[in-house]
């Protein structure tokens, strides 16, 4: 799938916004895009096979790029009861913040999902 296609299947299938704020820094971004692509369907995966997210509980993926910049992802559960998540929910909210935040961000959906 193209990278331009993957980013506009992330901008329209996304839940409802609520809240959202980029992280500052210097932190660079990594040389390779395509691998953090590949970590978010990596990550996606293993959060779908975790099963439902209770409220309050946190799933949480971390690697390192080639060119050694780290790479991580966030979900919570800020909602009201346990849900699970499909990997393409997560990798939507994921592309949304690696294609609008130069050094990543957190965004809170209407679904009780908050998304770094």
């Amino acid at each position: 799938m193209k990278l331009s296609t993957l980013f506009t299947v992330a901008l329209t299938s996304a839940p409802a916004l609520v809240q959202g704020e980029c992280f500052g820094g210097d932190k660079k971004r990594p040389d390779h895009g395509l691998e953090v692509i590949e970590f978010m369907y990596s990550a996606g995966c293993a959060l779908q096979q975790s099963g439902n997210l209770q409220p309050g509980k946190e799933f949480w993926k971390s690697t390192k790029t080639s060119d050694g910049i780290c790479v991580n992802v966030n979900i919570w559960n800020k909602g009201n009861d346990g849900k699970s998540l499909t990997s393409s929910q997560a990798i939507d909210a994921w592309t949304r913040e690696w294609v609008g935040c130069e050094h990543g961000g957190r965004t809170k959906y209407d679904d009780g999902f908050e998304y770094s």
